[in-house]
Parts: C-alpha cells; sequence; structure tokens
C-alpha cells in the first residue's frame, strides 16, 4: 500500500487486517478473475477501446509530443500508442491484477 496515506483509502488497513474480510476478497478476485476480469476479456475492453480513441490519440500527440518523452512519474516512455496499450495490458497480467 505504500508509505503515502493520502494516496490509499485509510480505512484499507484495517480492512486488509480483517481474515474474514480478506478470504472474501480473495475468493471475489478468483471468481471474477476466471470471466469479467480475465486477461482476454481486459485486452478485449483495452483494445475495443484503443480504437474508438485512436483519432483523439492522434490528435493528443499531435498536440502534446510527449510519445518517447519521459513524462513524470510515469515508469514507462512509450514510443506508440500501441506500445503503450500493451504495457499496460503486459502490466497487469504481470502483477496478478489479471490471470
Amino acid at each position: 500500500m505504500g508509505e503515502d496515506e493520502w494516496q490509499n483509502p485509510f480505512c484499507w488497513k484495517g480492512l486488509l487486517r480483517d481474515e474474514y474480510f480478506t478470504k472474501a476478497l480473495k475468493c471475489r478476485c478468483k471468481e471474477l478473475s476466471t470471466g469479467l476480469l480475465s486477461s482476454n476479456s481486459v485486452a478485449q475492453v483495452a483494445d475495443s477501446l484503443a480504437n474508438i480513441l485512436e483519432e483523439s490519440a492522434e490528435r493528443n500527440f499531435l498536440r502534446w509530443s510527449v510519445l518517447g518523452e519521459y513524462v513524470w512519474p510515469n515508469y514507462h516512455v512509450p514510443q506508440t500508442c500501441n506500445s503503450e496499450i500493451s504495457w499496460l495490458k503486459h502490466w497487469l497480467v504481470e502483477r496478478k491484477v489479471l490471470n
């Protein structure tokens, strides 16, 4: 959860100490990861949104020349819109947010 108390809801620490809550949370996450939040499902949503936003993204990067440039606090520096979308999907899967 990090050191910065302002970035996380104040109640999370207490909730995550509660055994009943953490078991229920794990069960719900596991349930969702086989359907609505599966890697394939989230990838399809990301790709469909990328298609919808394609023209807007082009205009955005014409106006704001940030592709290939570091912008604080971003860790990843994409060279293209597609590389940003691919990196986001990979990031979610690697962190076991999605399975």
